[in-house]
Order: structure tokens, then sequence, then C-alpha cells
């Protein structure tokens, strides 16, 4: 979203009012007609505010005469362009309204978005921004470990030449995404270099990954062969575990059930 700016309905109502100036008189820019308006109609609404809103939304987007229409449009464009609301709208409605300040739950109550029960264009409207949000994350996610996984490529790069081995590493992952590793890399060995396989794990600050069965049953088949690349991307800093070393946080499966995907936490003392 623009920084610093607050969506409330004193804005949306004064882009509103604007913009019906501008469909009547298509030669008018957003500042002669929230002048015009300002002087011609109730005050109340912020014209400063409007212009701000007025450059996020596209200005063919809605008309302006279907007073609900348009600040459901306009409601739409905040939280597009507000990456917070982006994250926090795929936890569902209620969860979303609830982290919202009054002036911006205002807003998407006079656009009828809270109306109980929701019709279905008010459950489509839902579920296409939440559909967007998990797109996104889903992205986000995808980025960060593609850069977890070229800062390893890097990593064994200069860890092979400095061993003498002449290899380079392989990305595995771009080519095969279910063989249960990430890179192929090499050790010393008797004869000739012997296979490393690692799995790349990364995360911001948190100190938490996620670790899948299929991942770790192959990590437990090739043992010290296998090891993980756990990185902070915040800080670019790298830890390396062993099989062994992360055995540890591997939860136990139970009568009720196995367990399909495991949070393993690096701050852990057993880790």
């Amino acid at each position: 979203m623009f920084e610093g700016f607050e969506l409330s309905m004193s804005a949306i109502e004064a882009l509103r009012i604007v913009r019906s100036y501008m469909q009547s008189d298509v030669s008018l820019s957003v500042e002669q007609a929230a002048r015009i308006a300002s002087k011609l109609e109730a005050n109340g609404v912020d014209y400063s505010a409007a212009a701000t809103l007025d450059r996020m939304m596209p200005s063919s987007s809605v008309e302006a005469d279907n007073a609900v229409t348009f600040y459901r449009s306009c409601v739409e464009t905040a939280v597009l362009s507000n990456p917070i609301w982006m994250k926090t709208i795929t936890l569902g409605r209620q969860k979303f309204v609830q982290k919202l300040d009054r002036d911006a739950a205002s807003c998407f109550r006079c656009a009828r978005l809270l109306d109980e029960p929701p019709n279905d264009e008010v459950v489509d409207w839902w579920d296409r921004l939440q559909s967007m949000g998990r797109r996104l994350a889903d992205q986000a996610r995808l980025d960060q470990g593609r850069e977890a996984e070229r800062l390893s490529l890097l990593h064994e790069e200069g860890r092979l030449k400095t061993l003498g081995i002449n290899r380079s590493p392989k990305w595995v992952s771009i080519e095969d995404n279910t063989v249960g590793y990430d890179i192929l890399s090499y050790d010393p060995g008797p004869v000739e270099p012997v296979a490393r396989l690692i799995e790349v794990k990364s995360f911001r600050k948190s100190g938490r990954f996620f670790l899948s069965r299929n991942e770790w049953e192959t990590a437990k088949k090739f043992g010290s062969a296998y090891s993980f690349h756990i990185w902070d991307i915040a800080g670019k800093q790298l830890s390396l575990r062993s099989v062994d070393e992360v055995r540890r946080c591997i939860p136990t499966d139970n009568p009720g059930g196995r367990w399909d995907v495991a949070v393993i936490d690096l701050s852990v003392e057993a880790f």
C-alpha cells in the first residue's frame, strides 16, 4: 500500500464523488474535480487521501454511480496493495477483519463484504482474494527456497574447489522434485569423489523449517552420505546438520497415525 495511506470511508467516498465529476466531464483532472467537489459537496470527506487512492485504483475499473460496487472496488485495490493484508486474508474473513482497525473495518462493512449471511457474490469475492493471497504465499515460499538452493550451490562450489575436487554440484530439484534431496555434491573418496546428497531448508529468523516424510525417508536411506543445509535467509547464515542430528527432532508415529510433515526447530536443545 502507498506509504502513509490509511484506508477510510472518508477517502473512498471522496474519491467516488471526484470520479462522478470526472465521469460527467472527462476533461477534468483529479485535482480539478476535487477542487470543485470540495466547494459544492458536503464536508467530512478527505480529498487529499482520495488523490492517493486514485493513484492506486485504475480509473476505468468501475463507475462511481453504484456506491457499494465502487466501495468494493476500492477495498479490493487496497487489499491487493498491502502485502500484510494479502497474507492475512488467507486466514478467513473473521480472522482477517479482527486484525483491521475500526476505519478499515468500516470500509469493508460499507462495501457489504461483512453481510451476514454472505450472498454468493460476497463469498466469491472473499474466495477470490484468499486464493490470490495463497498463490502469493506459495510463490514467496518457492522464491525463498530457490534462493537458499542457490546459496547452497555457491557454498558447494567453494567447498569442492577447496577440497580439490574437479566437479560441480548439480541442482537436482530443478529437474526432479521427487527424489528427496535438492543438490548432488561430492566428498573425497578412497579412489574418486563420492556423492554427497544435500537437502536445502530455509527460514527467516524463525529458526524453524518443515521436513516431509519423503525427505526424511531418503535421508535415512542414505545416512552419512546425506546432509542438511539450513539457511537463515535474512542473515545469509548456514547451519549444517547430519541425519543423526536431525533424527533427534523427528516425531514418533503412533497408533493414531503417521506424521507427514515435521516442524524442525533449530533452537531446541536436542538440535
